[in-house]
């Protein structure tokens, strides 16, 4: 932030500079001479003694057309000065409104709102719908698609809760760490695991917009491998971990094309919006009586909304 009031600062600066400049030629009476050449400068020579007249109206065409040619060239900086100027002072509105200017601002302060919930210990009533929707792609065994349809079936069940937290926690003793992404844990998130992480002034607070970058995720049978920054901030699906009995996974391999965080904070810090978009797809191999192979594609979508008492 501090980068960019040093370049408002230098701007309104010019514009000082432009102005005092233009006020001191006009007090000082400083005159523009303009020279042409040819026979139009031979006219204006000669009228003082014969005929001044026609010298006017000679020196009058040129210098018209200089002048609005100036003037046309003075409104173009002035009206850029001004659109430099206004977005200046949507740069210092910002700051003052405290709105994170940077991806690494916009991560640290998504990290924040989403902690600062987890950990609260205030009354808040919690609403969140939840969706999925994941379908089955390609199965190398026809006559298993449908067995395969029924497993799938289990992971695409949506949902719309309401909790109300009391100093912290819901009647069952629940607090906002179980309901929140990732589950039971802090997020971690860095600008350079961000395709793209900005913010725009929201009422008295701001709203974060967070796109993940590109992340797979592969299980060998043995060992798996997850998505780094995926897996800090989200519970992605993912058929390795996946319940599918009676089926059993032996290999699998996932991509997730790039998660989308929206995230609303008030004029007091507190969360009060949160919307997750995660697209996924996959292929994996294993064995439901025979050995086949599917593939998987679909979305989770989570919206989370909170009204504080």
């Amino acid at each position: 932030m501090k980068k960019e009031l040093k370049i408002v600062a230098v701007v309104l600066a010019a514009v000082l500079v432009f102005l005092v400049g233009f006020g001191l030629g006009a007090s000082k009476g400083i005159n523009i001479t303009i020279n042409s050449s040819g026979s139009s400068a031979e006219a204006v020579t000669a009228a003082p003694t014969t005929s001044p007249a026609p010298a006017e109206a000679t020196t009058a065409a040129p210098v018209s057309e200089a002048v609005s040619e100036a003037v046309s060239e003075a409104g173009n900086v002035v009206s850029d000065v001004v659109d430099v100027v206004t977005d200046a002072a949507e740069v210092i509105s910002d700051a003052v409104a405290g709105v994170p200017a940077t991806p690494e601002a916009v991560c640290e302060a998504y990290v924040k709102a989403i902690n600062d919930a987890k950990a609260y210990t205030g009354n808040v009533t919690l609403h969140k719908t939840s969706n999925v929707d994941l379908h089955v792609t390609d199965c190398s065994v026809s006559f298993a698609t449908s067995a395969v349809d029924k497993i799938v079936q289990k992971f695409i069940t949506g949902s719309d809760d309401t909790w109300t937290f009391t100093n912290g926690s819901d009647p069952e003793g629940r607090t906002l760490n179980d309901k929140i992404v990732p589950s039971n844990r802090n997020p971690v998130l860095s600008a350079s695991q961000c395709a793209q992480a900005t913010a725009e002034a929201a009422g008295d607070g701001y709203t974060l917009t967070i796109k993940l970058n590109q992340e797979t995720s592969t299980y060998d049978g043995t060992n798996t491998v997850n998505p780094e920054a995926h897996g800090a901030c989200l519970d992605p699906l993912n058929l390795a971990t996946m319940d599918v009995s009676p089926a059993t996974i032996t290999e699998a391999n996932m991509t997730y094309p790039g998660a989308t965080l929206t995230a609303t904070v008030d004029g007091q810090g507190r969360l009060t919006k949160l919307v997750v978009n995660l697209p996924m797809s996959g292929t994996g191999t294993g064995k439901l009586g025979v050995s086949l192979t599917i593939g998987l594609e679909g979305a989770m979508d989570d919206t989370y909304e909170f009204t504080y008492a």
